[in-house]
């Protein structure tokens, strides 16, 4: 059915107004909105039933599917909690094993990351992983004995636990700002949670925060900028100039005492 709205009378041409919200006066009314029919059958709703039990089912397949893997994990040795990092990385770029067939320019332009989001997160898994390692592993001295190391949370590190070069790691995060800030303070947590149990030297600890994460001993000498200070005189000149100019108080000589007046 069709419902069409009764003719009016036609209005006097109004001045045009300004760009932007209406005016209340010129607003409509609102009005909630009223399904004209009476009820769907039951045929109907069987119908929308089925119709998504069906979408359901296609999207169930579609991220059942194994997705593309442009680094054949496979063949790489790494620990699961990198091959579980690589495989939701895979999984929110969205194609799987069918497109890798085709010849598509994005699935052959495969990068091992695709931006800056990627590597902060896999940073994010790697912290967690050494936090799981007790920052600390094994490893084999010439002698055939056994010793204990630090995991240090370096870019070298990264790259090595995902099976990567580093080059890529810089490359997409010297453009983009926000990431550097997010990679710093994930890189800092787990700096001094390392340098608080006792795992990370002090010493070295102190300069990675300072050089690789922006830490200072005082924030307001990193924040403020030497060339804005002023001397005396120009900042008289310039209070003056805005209005605030007023006379210096007049400090006076104390009185001497008198005989017969008590102190303080």
């Amino acid at each position: 059915m069709v419902w069409y709205r009764e003719a009016t009378k036609p209005t006097e041409p109004k001045e045009p107004g300004k760009p932007g919200r209406k005016p209340k006066r010129d607003a409509e009314p609102f009005t909630v909105h009223k399904e004209q029919s009476r009820g769907r059958s039951a045929e109907t709703e069987l119908a929308y039933a089925r119709k998504s039990i069906h979408q359901a089912e296609n999207l169930f397949r579609y991220y059942s599917q194994p997705r593309v893997n442009p680094l054949n994990l496979e063949s790489k040795n790494l620990s699961p909690e990198a091959n579980e990092c690589w495989k939701y990385i895979f999984s929110v770029r969205g194609y799987t094993e069918d497109d890798a067939n085709m010849t598509n320019k994005k699935v052959k332009e495969d990068k091992t990351f695709h931006n800056a989001d990627e590597i902060v997160f896999a940073l994010e898994c790697y912290t967690q992983w050494i936090r799981s390692q007790n920052f600390s592993k094994e490893f084999e001295r010439p002698d055939e004995t056994i010793g204990l190391m630090p995991i240090v949370p370096n870019q070298s590190n990264l790259a090595q636990w995902l099976g990567i070069s580093s080059y890529s790691i810089s490359y997409y995060m010297k453009d983009d700002p926000e990431a550097q800030s997010r990679y710093k303070h994930i890189l800092a947590d787990c700096l001094s949670e390392g340098a608080m149990v006792g795992v990370y030297q002090p010493a070295s600890t102190i300069f990675s925060l300072k050089n690789l994460c922006d830490w200072a001993d005082k924030y307001e000498d990193r924040s403020k900028d030497k060339t804005d200070d002023l001397g005396v005189s120009e900042a008289a000149e310039l209070m003056k100039e805005l209005g605030y100019s007023r006379e210096r108080a007049k400090i006076e000589a104390p009185k001497p005492m008198l005989e017969g007046d008590v102190d303080g």
